[in-house]
């Protein structure tokens, strides 16, 4: 009968190569782990590693199980964050997936917020953008997402919340600084710094009176990208411009190595959402964090009134993916 135990040891066995230092690693002798390795492939009645000079190597056969070890004890492990979640507010992991143009302005002050509440909760942020974040949210693997929703989504709860524009910058001196605002004609005449997906180039035919399948409309776009460390640099040393909400770059501001964009039209709010698995009981660790989310959230939907709902039939997801490509 295969355990836990032997699952371990062959997945260090193939991470060491060698007997001696794959036991060091999971804190058994040598002639031990050489049992349970032995005891593994009696029981699939295979060889699982061949051993030829001093070096072991995973069959084919052992790359199969290897597979299958390192699936069940991420299921496990995973199992236990969620279990360590739930018993309360005292311990546990909790794992939130969050759109780069959300972290600074929405996630930093809920974080410093549980920060200050529950110092014993631990956190994982991944950035991302929402088809990546989706799928895991629905595999388990994160806890929350935070960004821009699908239009209608039976598999997720969401809380939908409305965000003001983004601000556009570019650097001093670049030559759509200063003066009347920009049309959009001219400031996509420059690199923009964002995402590119089918929609953006099609709202973007629409409003510059041209075919979506125009060549110009590929050329907008630079970079796909979600590091503001990166694009801030790449604003700050070339005519390229982005969207941020004013956090993001409150001290380039100050500093003044970089400066607001003025973009004609730019006055819509959008929507974007904070999302839950359904079905799922959330944790209490959960709990107290959408709570200090949405603390964190009513300036932002305060000042979103002030602004119009985009006029163009966009989908929920199709606006959040629209600010983050152009604000």
């Amino acid at each position: 009968m295969i355990e836990i135990r032997h699952l371990r040891h062959i997945i260090s066995l193939a991470n060491h190569r060698n007997f001696h230092r794959a036991a060091d690693a999971v804190g058994i002798t040598q002639p031990a782990l050489s049992h349970s390795i032995r005891q593994a492939e009696t029981h699939y009645g295979i060889p699982l590693f061949t051993r030829k000079r001093g070096e072991v190597k995973p069959t084919p056969f052992g790359l199969i199980v290897l597979d299958g070890a390192k699936a069940v004890l991420k299921s496990l492990d995973e199992a236990q964050r969620q279990v360590l979640l739930m018993k309360g507010l005292e311990s546990g992991l909790l794992v939130i997936g969050c759109d780069p143009l959300l972290s600074e302005p929405v996630l930093a002050p809920a974080l410093r917020a549980m920060l200050g509440r529950h110092e014993r909760i631990r956190f994982q942020v991944t950035l991302g953008f929402r088809e990546e974040l989706r799928a895991r949210l629905l595999e388990g693997t994160i806890d929350l997402y935070l960004g821009a929703p699908a239009a209608s989504d039976p598999e997720c709860d969401l809380i939908v919340f409305s965000m003001p524009p983004t601000t556009a910058f570019c650097r001093p001196g670049h030559p759509l600084f200063g003066g009347r605002p920009a049309p959009l004609g001219r400031a996509v005449g420059y690199p923009i710094i964002g995402v590119d997906p089918p929609w953006y180039v099609n709202w973007l035919a629409r409003e510059l009176g041209l075919e979506p399948g125009d060549a110009r409309l590929a050329e907008t776009v630079f970079a796909r990208c979600g590091d503001y460390g990166l694009i801030r640099r790449l604003v700050k040393e070339s005519d390229a411009i982005s969207t941020a909400y004013r956090p993001v770059i409150e001290a380039d501001l100050a500093a003044g190595t970089l400066v607001p964009l003025s973009i004609a039209g730019r006055d819509y709010r959008f929507r974007f959402a904070l999302a839950s698995r359904k079905g799922r009981p959330p944790s209490p660790a959960q709990e107290a964090t959408v709570a200090a989310i949405r603390e964190a959230l009513i300036p932002w939907e305060a000042e979103s009134r002030n602004y119009r709902d985009d006029p163009v039939t966009w989908t929920v997801g199709d606006m959040g993916a629209l600010l983050r490509t152009i604000g």
